[in-house]
C-alpha cells in the first residue's frame, strides 16, 4: 500500500510538471537574474543571450546559484572575478561543464570591457561600480553593456543607467520579476490542484478494489476445486489419453472457468465506492454461495 502511493506521488508530481506551467518562471533571486539578463539581451544589447560574453563578480553562495541557472540555460563560458583564487576554483570544479575563467579584482575594468552581462554579487559593503568609475575606464559611450546586480547591500550606483550604452539592473528590477512569475505559479496551482484530486482518485479507487481479493480469490478457489473434482470424475474415461493429450484436457477446463468467471469479476474489479463494492461482495456471495461477507473487512479495508 505504502510503496503504490508513493509511486503514485511521485508520477503525479510529474504529471503537475509536465501538463501546467507551474515549474516555470524564476521565483529566486539567482534564477530571476539569469531570466531577466536573457529576456532583455535582444533590446538591451542587440544580441542573442547565447552569444553573450558573461562575468560574474564575486565567487560565493550567490554566484554558485547563478552559474547552476546559467548552465541550465546552455551557457559554456563565464568569467568569475574574485579577490582570491580559491573559491573560483571550488566553482569550476563544481561546474565541469562550464568553461570558468578566472580572473583576480585587478583585472576587474579590462573583464568588463570586454563582457556583454556583467553579474554582481560581492558582500563588499561599497559599490563596486558608478557612472564615474565606468567612465574613467573607458566603458561609456562604447557597446552596450548590461550589469545586473543581485547583491546586498547594492554593488552598483544606479547613476550607472545615466551612461549611454549601460543599463544596469538591481535587486528591486529582480524582484519584480520573482512577483510576477509567483502570480503567475498561483493562477497554474488551480490547475494543479485538478489534476492531484484526479490522481488522489484513482489511489483511492484502486485501494477500494483491494476489498474484492479476497472475494475473487475465494471463488476462484471454489471454482478451480469444482473444475478438479469434475476432472477426476473422469479420469478411468481418460486413461487412454497421453500425457500431452490430459495437459490439453487441463487447459482446455481451466479455460471454461477462467471465461466463466471474467465477467462477474471484472463487474466487481470496477465497481466503484464502499457502499457500490459491499454491495456487488454481498450479490457475487450470494450467488455463488461463498459464504456470509464481513462488511467490517470491507469498510476497513
Amino acid at each position: 500500500m505504502l510503496s503504490r502511493m508513493l509511486n503514485n506521488a511521485v508520477a503525479a508530481g510529474k504529471r503537475v510538471r509536465s501538463e501546467t506551467d507551474i515549474s516555470k518562471g524564476s521565483v529566486s533571486i539567482s534564477s530571476a537574474a539569469a531570466e531577466l539578463s536573457e529576456m532583455m539581451s535582444a533590446s538591451d544589447l542587440m544580441l542573442p543571450f547565447a552569444e553573450s560574453r558573461l562575468a560574474v563578480i564575486g565567487a560565493g553562495k550567490m554566484t554558485r546559484l547563478l552559474v547552476t541557472h546559467l548552465a541550465s540555460r546552455g551557457l559554456e563560458r563565464i568569467t568569475i572575478v574574485n579577490r582570491s583564487m580559491q573559491r573560483p576554483q571550488e566553482l569550476a570544479e563544481q561546474f565541469p561543464d562550464v568553461d570558468i575563467e578566472i580572473k583576480l579584482m585587478d583585472d576587474l575594468f579590462d573583464v568588463v570591457g570586454r563582457s556583454d552581462i556583467v553579474y554582481t554579487a560581492t558582500s563588499s559593503a561599497d559599490t563596486i561600480f558608478t557612472e564615474q568609475s565606468l567612465s574613467e575606464n573607458g566603458l561609456a559611450g562604447g557597446r552596450p553593456l548590461m550589469i545586473v546586480d543581485i547583491a546586498v547591500p547594492r554593488n552598483v550606483d544606479s547613476d550607472c543607467n545615466n551612461l549611454e550604452g549601460v543599463k544596469a539592473y538591481n535587486v528591486d528590477d529582480l524582484k519584480a520579476v520573482v512577483a510576477k512569475n509567483t502570480a503567475n505559479r498561483q493562477k497554474e496551482m488551480i490547475e494543479a490542484e485538478i489534476l492531484l484530486r484526479e490522481e488522489a482518485d484513482a489511489f483511492s479507487a484502486w485501494r477500494e478494489s483491494l476489498t474484492a481479493i479476497p472475494t475473487i480469490n475465494q471463488l476462484q478457489e471454489k471454482a478451480d476445486s469444482f473444475r478438479k473434482q469434475e476432472l477426476q470424475k473422469c479420469t478411468k474415461k481418460l486413461n487412454g489419453l497421453s500425457d500431452k493429450e490430459m495437459e490439453a484436457v487441463e487447459r482446455l477446463s481451466r479455460g471454461i472457468v477462467n471465461k466463466l468467471l471474467h465477467g462477474p469479476l471484472s463487474h466487481l474489479r470496477k465497481t466503484e465506492g464502499t457502499e457500490e463494492k459491499k454491495k456487488a461482495l454481498n450479490e457475487l456471495n450470494a450467488m455463488f454461495d461463498l459464504g456470509d461477507l464481513d462488511v467490517n473487512d470491507v469498510n476497513s479495508a
